[in-house]
């Protein structure tokens, strides 16, 4: 076995890398395809090209581990992404047109009005190439509202009337 460390855009693209690999027969550069969608502990079998076999036998199979890093942004599940995007507090009331990033590039994410805390989105086929199979796995995005802080009395005394005029159902009698 071989571990190596790649890149989350060889996670998305794949990639080639030239290895120098030692064995019990000395060493050899090998050329390794890292295809998109590998994971963390995937395995990619290179047949003949590990150890000699016993009593003179044929080189056994070589199997290269890739280990994957943790992204800043996503969180990984498999073939689908995850990630959380802020709002304030008066775009999830009136509704917004934002930016996500995605793998391959930014997007826009319509957010409808009166979006909740934690609503997720599902941006299809926006997540990492399937290693086995077609497609790609879906992009979640899920909102964080953010509170903007108030010391202007004027725009504290509209949050009380609009806090008034909107309770919140285990407020009311």
């Amino acid at each position: 076995q071989y571990t190596i460390n790649i890149s989350f855009s060889d996670v998305i693209k794949g990639n080639e890398y030239q290895l120098t690999v030692n064995s019990n027969t000395g060493s050899e550069r090998i050329k390794v395809k890292i295809p998109a969608g590998v994971d963390t502990g995937s395995k990619i079998r290179l047949a003949g090209k590990g150890d000699a076999g016993m009593n003179g036998g044929p080189k056994g199979d070589l199997y290269i581990i890739p280990k994957v890093p943790k992204h800043p942004v996503y969180e990984r599940n498999g073939a689908h992404l995850s990630l959380t995007v802020d709002i304030d507090i008066f775009e999830a009331v009136l509704g917004t047109t934002g930016q996500v990033p995605t793998p391959n590039g930014s997007v826009n994410l319509k957010t409808p009005p009166a979006s909740q805390e934690g609503k997720k989105f599902r941006l299809k086929d926006r997540g990492v190439p399937r290693l086995r199979g077609a497609g790609k796995g879906d992009l979640y995005v899920m909102v964080h509202i953010t509170v903007p802080e108030m010391k202007d009395e004027s725009d504290i005394s509209t949050m009380k009337q609009l806090m008034e005029k909107y309770p919140r159902p285990d407020r009311t009698q």
